[in-house]
């Protein structure tokens, strides 16, 4: 079940941030409690038996939306969860007003890119050597007038 997370989500949502996205090495869950608290963040989870098996943390300013982070844990994936963590996110920053939605994403990525891509995300940019580790960053967008 697909849900908005709650400040007792927190740490189990910043531990799979550690998990899940390469080059993480510290600890989200501050930052994912901040973005549960902000007026501007969007973050929802995916949970099933009282396990939180994926996450998507983003934040919508007027009506630009923002991805930024998506993972899903190892033992869940290949199961469309962070296909249904993007829809929903997408329902429910529309709901709020948001007319378009961009994101960063490591361009060694593939499974990442694809599922964007899926979703109707295309890449607008490249960001060279926006990681710490030196690897480039594509952007990607979507624009949600006229896509259902």
């Amino acid at each position: 079940m697909i849900r908005l997370a709650t400040t007792t989500d927190a740490s189990a949502v910043g531990t799979l941030i550690i998990e899940t996205i390469q080059g993480t090495t510290k600890s989200g869950s501050a930052w994912v409690s901040e973005q549960i608290d902000s007026p501007t963040g969007v973050v929802l989870v995916d949970e099933e038996l009282q396990q939180i098996r994926g996450f998507i943390v983003g934040q919508i300013v007027i009506d630009e939306a923002e991805i930024h982070d998506l993972g899903v844990a190892e033992t869940s994936r290949r199961n469309g969860i962070g296909s249904k963590l993007i829809k929903a996110f997408e329902a429910h920053v529309i709901h709020q007003g948001a007319v378009t939605c961009v994101l960063e994403v490591r361009a060694s990525n593939n499974a990442a890119r694809e599922a964007y891509a899926k979703a109707g995300y295309t890449v607008i940019a490249q960001r060279d050597r926006y990681y710490s580790d030196g690897e480039h960053a594509l952007l990607m967008r979507h624009d949600f007038k006229g896509s259902s």
